[in-house]
């Protein structure tokens, strides 16, 4: 088993969006898919295409939270 370690531009706004640096080949992709598998990542994989085979950009977009508490509210 290789040990697949990719590496991520991440940028926060509101909540993390990673852009995968790697090589875009189908291996690779496919490694970087069985890598979030592996690691249980919560959110999306985004694979952005060209329209000609090649792909222009990844993303791990984090998955969204929500971030106020709901207050309990007695009926």
């Amino acid at each position: 088993m290789s040990a697949f370690n990719p590496e991520f531009s991440i940028k926060m706004e509101g909540r993390a969006y990673a852009r995968y640096l790697g090589p875009r080949d189908p291996e690779s992709i496919r490694e970087l898919f069985l890598w979030c598998k592996r690691e249980k990542v919560r959110g999306q994989l985004q694979i952005n295409f060209t329209g000609n085979g090649g792909v222009t950009d990844i993303v791990l977009d984090e998955k969204r939270r929500m971030t106020e508490q709901k207050e309990d509210v007695p009926y």
